[in-house]
């Protein structure tokens, strides 16, 4: 199914889980989300000067 069409159902959020964890795509989901939650969490600490 094409990102377009999940995003636009009822319930986008659960739609697009179902997607990530039946497709190919999977791992490199992950690794994309892990990577940009550090990305904010370093942005963060820098501009607390922590």
């Amino acid at each position: 199914m094409e990102l377009n069409t999940i995003l636009e159902q009822k319930k986008p959020f659960s739609h697009f889980k179902y997607a990530i964890d039946n497709s190919p795509h999977r791992k490199d989901w992950f690794d994309f989300k892990n990577s940009a939650i550090e990305n904010i969490i370093t942005q963060f600490i820098n501009a607390q000067e922590i």
